[in-house]
This record gives structure tokens, sequence and C-alpha cells, in this order.
């Protein structure tokens, strides 16, 4: 790797630069524009600087303007005890200084056709001075971020999606991310691997078959739930077996049991997410909440809301 000198780099052919902030890119861009301009007798229109920021352009203008002006100075004052070093190696190596004055002063006043672009903005302007070759409307617009197109796409989607369906389902996906923002924030992985495949890739038959028989569940369990709540209730506060900790069967997070058995059954619809504890009544759950190896209570309801949840 060799050390980079702006004043004798070669102006032609691929250069590779490797540098990280602070360490003068804009001052080297600059007086490469210069020599430019003076070796290779380029005019602004004819030299292309491509940067990533429209601030970084802006800067990249005024600076690139700023050096020209003070080489002029230079150049009309040679004895000037403010001068660069670079402009008197730049200096020194003029044929004609006259010629070179009069091309520096050219490209000041031209400036504003200088060819100092985003990646973006080189991009649409290519595309409009080419737009019969790229079969693209003149006016087409560049959008620097997707953040603000993919929201709106997410926005759409969430209106076709869930504004059509049942108080239940909505519920579930306002509980579930909020609104589009969350949705998108949780596909955002997927998002960034185009090729990403579902696994298992479920069919949409799946889902509705699923959906019935969830609802033949809930059916059920409301049946159950009728038909042997107050037994039920008594083995929940009695039954010896279960633990009573405040994370299981204790007296506050059993109200909160009950509470919720009493909302999903009392529902018009299955609901798409289950209330507050509930899970806590499925033999699967109740299973590892025993104290010791004793037995959990051999109830059908229990078993049948395992199936359901």
């Amino acid at each position: 790797m060799l050390p980079f000198n702006p004043l004798t780099s070669p102006l032609a052919g691929q250069l590779l630069i490797e540098a990280s902030a602070g360490t003068g890119k804009t001052w080297s861009i600059a007086l490469l524009y210069l020599r430019l301009l003076l070796e290779r007798n380029l005019e602004v229109d004819e030299i292309l600087v491509v940067t990533f920021t429209n601030a970084a352009t802006g800067e990249l203008r005024d600076r690139i303007r700023t050096r020209i002006r003070e080489l002029i100075d230079f150049l009309e004052q040679p004895g000037s005890a403010a001068a660069e070093p670079v402009f008197k190696e730049l200096g020194a190596g003029l044929a004609d200084r006259d010629q070179a004055l009069q091309r520096l002063r050219d490209s000041l006043t031209r400036m504003d056709e200088a060819a100092v672009f985003t990646i973006h903005g080189f991009c649409q302007r290519m595309l409009q001075e080419h737009a019969f070759e790229s079969n693209l409307p003149f006016g087409v617009e560049f959008i620097e971020s997707e953040e603000l197109l993919r929201t709106r796409i997410m926005e759409d989607y969430w209106r076709q999606r869930f504004y059509p369906v049942s108080p239940a389902e909505a519920a579930w996906a306002r509980k579930t991310w909020e609104g589009p923002g969350g949705l998108m924030s949780g596909l955002h992985v997927l998002m960034t691997r185009p090729r990403a495949e579902l696994v298992p890739d479920v069919p949409e038959t799946d889902v509705r078959a699923a959906l019935k028989r969830a609802g033949t569940l809930w059916r059920e369990v409301c049946g159950h739930w009728a038909r042997g709540e107050d037994e039920i209730t008594r083995i929940l506060e009695e039954d010896p077996c279960l633990s009573r900790s405040k994370d299981n069967y204790g007296p506050v997070p059993l109200g909160e049991i009950l509470t919720g058995m009493a909302e999903l059954a009392g529902g018009d619809e299955m609901p798409w997410l289950l209330p507050a504890r509930v899970e806590l009544l499925a033999a699967s759950k109740m299973a590892t909440r025993l104290k010791g190896k004793k037995m959990r209570p051999g109830i059908r309801f229990l078993s049948c809301l395992t199936v359901f949840t």
C-alpha cells in the first residue's frame, strides 16, 4: 500500500484510496479537481464528483469553489506569505500562468454547472437525460430511503387485511403488533432477506381449517365450564395437589383465572387471545404446578382446554 499524495497521484485510470474520517478526503478531492482543470484542461461540466449525502455535495461544491478562488489569489499575488505550500507546488508546475489564471476564472464563474452529485442525484440526472433509452418518464422520482415507501405499503396492507375482520381478530392484531409499525418491525428481518422462505409453508386452507377446529374446541370448553363451573371452582380453590404460590393457584392468580374463564365462556365468539392466566387451567400447564409428585385433578374440562390452547 502506497501513501496518497493528491499532487502527484495519476489523473488517469482507476485509483482506490482508503481513508477514515477526518483524514482530509474533501481537501484532497478539491486539489485533484484543481489539477484536472489545469493539467488536463477539463471544463467544470466535464468533471464528475459523486458522494453519499446532500450535505457532503454542498460542502464539496463550496470547498472546490474556495480552493479555486484561493489559487487565483495566489497566482495573482505569488509572493503572498499566507499562500499554502500546495499552491506553490501547483504554481511551480504551470507552463503558462496567464492561461491558467484565465481557466480558473472561467471555472469559478461556471461553478453552478459543476457536476457534484450524490449517487442518487447522479443516477436521476442520467435517467432524465437518457429517458428514451431507459424507457422511463422524464419526471422519475428517486427515493433515497425505502422506509417511507415500506410504511405506506404496510399501512395499506393493514387496512386491507384487518379492517374487514371480526372484532376478536382485530383485537388480536392490535395486541400482537399495536399497528402497521409494529408489524413492519416484526417482519424487518424478512424484509432484508427477500429470498427467505417460510417453513413450513402453511396454505390458507389449512389456516381456515385450524380456525374452524379451534372454534369447535372453544364451544366444547364453554360447554364443560357451563355444566361444571361450581365443581371446577371448588377443586381449584381446595384441591391440595395444586401449588398455591403467587405465580400459580394462590388467591390473587386464582381470582384472575376465574375472571378470565368467565370472560372466555361468556363471549359471543371465540377470542383470538386467551384472557389473562386462563392457560393455567390447561392440564398440561397444571401438571407442572403440582406439589411434589401428586396427581392433577382428573376433570375432562382441563384436558379439553389443553387441546384448545
